[in-house]
């Protein structure tokens, strides 16, 4: 379900937001899950929600899911790795975009076939459909944690719900890389792997990241 942002700097929140949602985790409040978020973004001074804070926060509020954040060297390798999660993990992966501006829901993909694995590239995709909670809800709207009614994603100043992006604007566009800083150069999303052996879904899950060719 899709929930727009409570203020312009909540997009983390409310993409956690909508992603606990399926999880089973219920609608959580965007002002808990902001707090999470920014007061757990500790490897870089300066993000209401870095993508450290927004995966501690994915793991932290719910059981049985092992979120990791993926921070690619390209975008066609980010792209593929968000398909092969929502292929594969059935769960909606969250994506920053508009360089390191901005964080959206990636909730299906239009592909030639599905892949076979996360690093597949014998199949093309051809779009994106995207929960983007911008704009934040007008005031006075619906109080926290909102509702199956609330109005988001019905148009104009309430956003748009599971918006098709074709996969050239995906990539001129919302999947630009993150421009400087401690992950300059990467193409950034919070996927969700298979649990490590030695992770137990009772256990509040470590922070997890994955860099490609390191």
């Amino acid at each position: 379900q899709y929930h727009q942002q409570d203020t312009d700097y909540y997009c983390g929140a409310a993409c956690a937001q909508m992603v606990l949602e399926q999880c089973g985790s219920g609608l959580l409040n965007q002002t808990d899950l902001y707090n999470d978020n920014h007061n757990h973004s500790t490897t870089e001074s300066g993000w209401y929600t870095g993508p450290d804070g927004l995966t501690w926060t994915m793991n932290n509020r719910q059981s049985g899911r092992y979120f990791v954040l993926d921070a690619l060297t390209t975008e066609d390798a980010i792209s593929r790795m968000i398909a092969w999660t929502i292929h594969h993990y059935r769960v909606a992966p969250i994506a920053m975009v508009y360089g390191s501006d901005h964080w959206t829901v990636v909730r299906g993909y239009t592909a030639s076939d599905s892949p076979k694995h996360s690093g597949d590239v014998g199949y093309s995709i051809s779009g994106l459909d995207i929960n983007n909670p911008w704009p934040f809800t007008p005031k006075p709207g619906p109080p926290p944690p909102h509702s199956a009614g609330d109005g988001c994603g019905t148009g104009g100043a309430r956003g748009v719900a599971d918006e098709h992006v074709s996969y050239a604007t995906w990539g001129s566009t919302y999947m630009t890389g993150i421009p400087s800083g401690h992950w300059q150069g990467r193409f950034v999303a919070v996927c969700d792997p298979e649990p490590p052996p030695t992770e137990h879904p009772r256990e509040t899950p470590p922070r997890r990241s994955r860099f490609d060719g390191e």
